[in-house]
């Protein structure tokens, strides 16, 4: 999280493994696998598991659920005021 007048006031390391659990892929080595990501060449993408919908969904509903926390009421309602 980070605020505007004083910087950095929260961080939080969140594991897709948390959210998915693992995964199972076709390979003839490797049966379950705990999702993660890479960047290699500036494109980040799934390692050896490529996230469907229905897991950028769950991973959705854990993010914003993470972040409703920190949520200032006071500036949500000031901003549909407007």
């Amino acid at each position: 999280m980070f605020n505007r007048n004083e910087g950095v006031i929260d961080t939080s390391t969140f594991r897709f493994s948390d959210v998915l659990g693992e995964k199972s892929v076709n390979s003839r080595y490797i049966s379950d696998i705990v999702p993660h990501a890479r960047t290699d060449n500036g494109k980040t993408e799934g390692y050896a598991y490529n996230p469907n919908a229905a897991d950028y969904r769950a991973l959705t509903v854990a993010v914003n659920s993470y972040l409703e926390v920190f949520l200032d009421f006071d500036c949500v309602g000031e901003q549909f005021a407007q």
